[in-house]
């Protein structure tokens, strides 16, 4: 039984090494296809929804409408702030204001300094992505195919092209995942409905998983 949950362990750190890697170079291909591997470009920020004055002048824009994770960005910037524009950046609709647990986070490790900011947004999704492989290897039951299942998991299509673009999918769902496995297997309740309180103001969209 000691040999086996050795393995179980061993598998399970395989599989959370091989998705921390897969993100981490999704986001360093990101960074090299960027401005002099400028971080703050992760977010492709768009002329139609930023203007030069009040964006920052170390954050690059792009010609259109951009990406969402313009709006992760600005949020991380200032958590605090939900006045429609700041920081150069104007919300598209009234709903990313209250996606604040991504950035929150973000602006907590990066200690409110946006030019810290800027690599915690990225290495919050190094982390998430970890932390679904781990969650999901936890979840499911002994299996030979349980590690290519917790890879492919955290290397979902979804989640793969949210590494490197500010985008939140990967945290909610680490957030989640969290949430489910603390309630299944350690009955730890407070702590289940505190990760997916986070999981909701990250993406309203996990409101169906507390459903």
């Amino acid at each position: 039984m000691h040999e086996l949950t050795v393995e179980a362990q061993t598998r399970t750190r395989l599989a959370v090494v091989a998705a921390v890697v897969a993100a981490a170079a999704e986001i360093l291909a990101q960074l090299a296809l960027s401005d002099h591997w400028n971080p703050a470009g992760l977010a492709l920020v768009g002329t139609v929804f930023s203007r030069r004055p009040g964006l920052p002048s170390w954050v690059p824009q792009i010609r259109g409408t951009g990406y969402d994770g313009q709006f992760f960005l600005r949020l991380a910037f200032d958590p605090f702030d939900w006045r429609r524009t700041a920081y150069g950046i104007t919300f598209d609709t009234g709903y990313r204001a209250p996606r604040i647990g991504y950035p929150f986070l973000a602006w907590i490790l990066g200690g409110g300094d946006p030019h810290v900011i800027v690599w915690t947004m990225a290495l919050i999704e190094v982390v998430a992505a970890g932390v679904i492989a781990a969650t999901t290897a936890a979840l499911l039951p002994p299996s030979k195919h349980r590690t290519l299942l917790s890879i492919s998991a955290a290397l979902y299509e979804g989640y793969a092209f949210s590494y490197g673009r500010d985008l939140a999918e990967p945290v909610a769902a680490a957030l989640a995942l969290g949430a489910v496995l603390a309630m299944e297997r350690f009955h730890a309740t407070a702590v289940a409905t505190l990760l997916l309180l986070g999981a909701v103001l990250t993406l309203e969209t996990e409101l169906v998983v507390a459903g």
